[in-house]
């Protein structure tokens, strides 16, 4: 049986050794914090999460558009592939890339920069749709919906270097600009 000054020596060098080891994982501790929009309590106060304060005065002015986070698995990109555009009747028509460049062309300033690209409105009458309170862009790094009065001429699809379809627009902040636009879908 071990005596009492062995046993208190064997806890305090595994104790130390445990402190060693946590120093020596190479991960530094952080705290990531995560605002997720408030889906339960009918939209009443979120209790569970901290309010965001950092909220840019450009987001304040647009109150009908929402921006949905991506999360990998629901959002993959295409590249080069066709657009799915989705009529409020849930029929879907697929827009090839050669019938896109087809379409009417915007050029719309956005800071310094001069962005040309297809213009949404355009790809909504080319899919056959002219009836509908709002849309859902949906591409590799969320989603973006816009009301009806806000798809207009500033609104389009600039078509990128390697094929893939970006949401530009003066009329939103550029960090809600969508990648890979893959759909469109009317409600």
């Amino acid at each position: 049986m071990l005596s009492t000054r062995k046993m208190i020596s064997l806890t305090v060098i595994a104790l130390v050794a445990g402190f060693i080891m946590a120093a020596c994982s190479g991960k530094a501790q952080t705290q990531n914090t995560v605002n997720l929009p408030n889906t339960q309590n009918n939209g009443g106060a979120n209790t569970a999460y901290p309010a965001v304060t950092n909220v840019p005065p450009t987001q304040a002015a647009y109150p009908a558009v929402t921006y949905v986070p991506p999360t990998q698995a629901a959002y993959p990109a295409a590249i080069g592939g066709p657009l799915t555009v989705t009529r409020p009747d849930n029929t879907t028509t697929s827009l090839t890339p050669d019938t896109l460049v087809t379409l009417k062309m915007n050029t719309v300033k956005t800071g310094s920069t001069t962005v040309q690209g297809i213009s949404v409105s355009a790809i909504l009458t080319a899919a056959g749709i002219t009836d509908y309170k709002q849309i859902t862009l949906t591409g590799a790094n969320g989603s973006q919906t816009l009301t009806k009065d806000k798809v207009n001429d500033n609104v389009i699809l600039k078509i990128n270097d390697d094929k893939t379809l970006q949401l530009v627009s003066p009329d939103l902040p550029e960090a809600n600009w969508l990648k890979a636009v893959s759909a469109i879908k009317a409600e």
